[in-house]
């Protein structure tokens, strides 16, 4: 009868394992927890660098939004730039139409010489329009309108005040395209103010270069 597998005892037959193939197997061992360690370590590898891929793609993402953003912020600083500088040309062009507008009439400009003659102080000198290539001439124009703000408020106010002009030429004294609200009067001193430094430095380079 067959002895079964079961029916031995684990040191019934010993086996001598020969030392070479002990090396040998002892080696294959090794080989195989190399490979295993390698396979593991190439997992790992490959996880890596699944993981630096998502997070590059994540930085490159944050990269775009910031770009974007600061993209956005740019153009809209740009738009704000813009619109001052359109808001600014349209209040000076208004300034000279006011001032041109006066000067053009000569029984509207000799009312605004009596009321500057009889304010206290005295106004000496006169409203003028500046010409649109020299900065510094606007700045006069912008100075000399400030200092008769009161006068020109009551002429474009009360034109039916003013002898010897028509109906039409009230109409326009009177017009919104020359009537200045207090928001107007406190943009026109700022540009004032922001524009007096560089006439001041400008008188001084020129005094200057005068006395060389």
């Amino acid at each position: 009868s067959c002895v079964g597998l079961n029916d031995l005892g684990a040191d019934s037959y010993p086996i001598d394992v020969p030392e070479q193939l002990e090396d040998e197997a002892g080696a294959d061992s090794d080989n195989e927890n190399l490979i295993d360690d390698d396979e593991v370590f190439r997992d790992g590898d490959n996880t890596t660098e699944v993981e630096s891929d998502d997070d590059v793609e994540n930085d490159t993402e944050d990269e775009d939004d910031l770009n974007g953003e600061g993209k956005q912020l740019d153009d809209e600083q740009l738009l704000q730039s813009e619109n001052v500088r359109y808001l600014v040309l349209q209040l000076v062009k208004r300034i000279r139409a006011c001032v041109a507008n006066i000067r053009s009439t000569r029984a509207v400009n000799d009312h605004v010489k009596r009321k500057a003659s009889s304010n206290e102080p005295p106004i000496k000198f006169a409203l003028i329009t500046d010409f649109e290539t020299r900065w510094n001439t606007t700045f006069v124009m912008i100075d000399r309108f400030c200092i008769y703000r009161t006068i020109i408020d009551d002429t474009n106010s009360r034109p039916f005040k003013i002898v010897h002009i028509s109906p039409t030429q009230q109409l326009k004294l009177g017009s919104k395209e020359i009537e200045f609200t207090n928001d107007d009067w406190c943009s026109i001193t700022d540009l004032y103010t922001i524009l007096k430094p560089f006439m001041i430095a400008t008188n001084v380079v020129s005094a200057k270069i005068i006395l060389h």
